[in-house]
């Protein structure tokens, strides 16, 4: 048999390292096959050994907690981000770490935890302060649009802008239909309903050109709410359904709760209170199953809102103890 001066590679046979390419390429694109790339890739590079074998484990974890994070699947989405992080060094993978560090932001504000969030996209920023290849990019891209999602609920609005732009300049070609997205909803926020719709409809193009199918259904949702600020609202109906429906056949929890309070807003424009009820009880329960505090502080207050509309004081003071209960529980420093 001829000699070699080549290496025997420690990693098994159906090479993690082009799967795990696919899946985080394809990831906005092709959800289901983008998590079985992962999943294929994370259980290949378990069989193997050596540093290869537990880098391609990391990778393929950033991409599971990046998806459970679309669904709204925080306790996922945190679990499989500090698996990742056994795995990845800062100091070699500066961009899959700060990816997991905007992903942590998110589930920490989620939680009403803005404390650890803004440490979480701090760190992020700090490893991406001397690099700049696409990979780079696309991790600055999360950092930026999860920090400006923060400012902008912490009243902020004029530093979210001047981030959202930020974000806008850097994101690759793949991340631009979401920045479109943070745009509008940051727009909507101010009334500004004419302008969101531009972006939204730009949002739509890019994802029909690019075959986004992960953010396809919250365009529908964000667009039945503008179209509602527009006074719109057969179109806004059809909207929401739209999303509704997508939200539903994919599992997508945080996207159904969002609709449903969106909903809620409909059925009141239409003077049906139980219909209004009924919704945002779905979304309450949606948002305590999640752990999403901050989302269910919105919904509470939805709901005191309207109970105090029927006169059901008692059943609004509760919803107005459960909202000071959550905004109490909030740690911002």
């Amino acid at each position: 048999m001829p000699s070699t001066t080549r290496i025997r590679s420690e990693l098994p046979g159906g090479d993690p390292a082009l799967l795990n390419r696919l899946a985080w390429t394809r990831r906005w694109i092709d959800r289901d096959a983008s998590v079985q790339n992962a999943t294929t890739a994370r259980r290949a590079a378990k069989t193997g050994a050596g540093e290869r074998s537990r880098i391609h484990q990391g990778l393929a974890l950033r991409t599971l907690a990046w998806h459970a994070r679309w669904l709204g699947n925080l306790d996922e989405t945190m679990g499989l981000c500090l698996s990742a992080e056994t795995y990845l060094t800062e100091s070699e993978f500066p961009g899959p770490r700060a990816v997991l560090y905007a992903l942590l932001g998110s589930v920490h504000f989620a939680r009403n935890r803005v404390d650890l969030a803004n440490c979480a996209i701090d760190r992020g920023f700090w490893l991406m302060r001397e690099h700049k290849d696409a990979d780079i990019a696309s991790a600055m891209t999360e950092l930026l649009l999860t920090k400006a999602t923060i400012q902008r609920y912490a009243g902020e609005r004029a530093r979210a802008g001047i981030t959202l732009g930020r974000a806008q300049e850097l994101a690759p070609a793949e991340e631009k239909p979401v920045v479109e997205y943070c745009t509008a909803g940051w727009l909507l926020d101010d009334r500004d309903a004419e302008a969101a719709q531009a972006r939204i409809d730009n949002a739509f193009d890019l994802v029909a050109s690019q075959g986004n199918t992960v953010l396809l259904p919250y365009l529908h949702t964000l667009m039945g709410h503008c179209s509602f600020q527009m006074g719109r609202i057969d179109e806004a109906t059809e909207s929401l359904q739209t999303g509704m429906a997508m939200a539903q056949a994919r599992g997508d929890k945080r996207l159904r709760c969002f609709t449903h309070r969106h909903l809620a807003k409909l059925e009141l424009a239409r003077d049906d209170l139980e219909a209004a009820e009924t919704h945002l009880a779905k979304a309450a329960k949606l948002a305590q199953a999640q752990g999403h505090n901050f989302e269910r502080k919105r919904v509470a207050l939805a709901r005191a809102s309207l109970f105090e509309g029927q006169g059901k004081y008692k059943k609004a003071v509760a919803q107005h103890n459960l909202a000071w209960r959550l905004q109490n529980e909030t740690r911002a420093h």
